[in-house]
């Protein structure tokens, strides 16, 4: 039988900086697991590998003028993109170049606004 998880060591300087990102509240982690789970995909996908992918992993559930609400399969979890003077910026990792980014520049009625405001979309 094989195991599901594995443990991994860290050096304390880097849990001290995720707890630190954690209590402040600001990018939406409530735990360790959730903050380094993130960060490996990230980093695999990058590298050019998925985990588990999931087809459509990304939904949207709202679209305004100033956000996109996503929720997304992959990390169970909604996520706001924010629209601020031409630019994309996802709330949770405060990026304008991450998956959430990415999908919510193909959205129709983002791209729609971004003509009509007379901003250039970012695409990658």
């Amino acid at each position: 039988m094989s195991k599901k998880f594995a443990s991994v060591s860290l050096p304390k300087e880097l849990i001290d900086k995720i707890d630190s990102i954690i209590r402040d509240g600001r990018y939406g982690y409530e735990s360790r697991p959730e903050f380094i789970k993130e960060a490996i995909r990230k980093r695999l996908s990058e590298l050019g590998y998925e985990i588990n992918r999931i087809v459509h992993a990304l939904k949207v559930w709202n679209v305004t003028k100033d956000s996109v609400t996503i929720f997304d399969e992959t990390l169970n979890r909604w996520v706001n993109v924010l629209i601020r003077e031409g630019k994309i910026i996802c709330e949770l990792d405060r990026s304008e170049d991450c998956t959430h980014v990415r999908f919510a520049a193909e959205i129709p009625e983002i791209v729609s606004l971004f003509r009509r405001m007379g901003w250039k979309l970012r695409r990658r």
